[in-house]
């Protein structure tokens, strides 16, 4: 679990809450981006907003790059409580990739709902991935890290290596 812009103190209370969950193994990490005020607790600003969304996926790629044998999935807490995680796993199953589609919408870089995606240990997974944290890494370096450049990093590296004829197998379910 990696937590953005959390202080010491909030760090620490939800350790000790996680201690409860007679957990086998987790990682917890924290960063600090100075995109919250820590003085004056509220919602997030924009920017914070927009680079949360964003840099999860370069966590996510650095912590998978630290167990390469490992599928993994990033979710987003909705997720947690409204359905398990098992259908994803069984998803990725003889694949690299799996993500959730978001039915019905128009703007072509928005159907991919970036808070439901599995990697497999591949090579066409883990370079999937590795394009995606670029793409966003870049748009980091360019300060231009709008609500959504989630959406369209994943959409775009994967139109752009399928288009390349590039090893990668999504999931049956996986629609781009």
């Amino acid at each position: 679990l990696h937590l953005f812009d959390a202080t010491a103190d909030e760090a620490a209370v939800f350790v000790r809450r996680l201690d409860h969950l007679e957990i086998d193994r987790l990682a917890v990490t924290r960063e600090w981006t100075g995109l919250r005020d820590a003085a004056a607790p509220g919602a997030a600003s924009a920017a914070a907003r927009g680079y949360y969304h964003a840099m999860r996926y370069v966590r996510f790629q650095q912590v998978l790059a630290q167990h390469p044998a490992t599928p993994g999935l990033i979710i987003d807490a909705d997720m947690m409580f409204n359905r398990g995680p098992e259908p994803f796993f069984d998803l990725l199953a003889g694949h690299d990739i799996a993500a959730a589609v978001k039915k019905g919408r128009l703007e072509i870089h928005n159907q991919i709902a970036a808070g439901a995606v599995a990697i497999a240990p591949t090579p066409g997974g883990t370079t999937y991935l590795r394009r995606v944290a670029a793409y966003l890494t870049s748009c980091l370096g360019q300060k231009r890290l709008p609500w959504g450049v989630d959406q369209t990093a994943l959409f775009c590296v994967a139109a752009v290596m399928l288009a390349e004829g590039s090893p990668m197998a999504p999931a049956d379910g996986t629609h781009w």
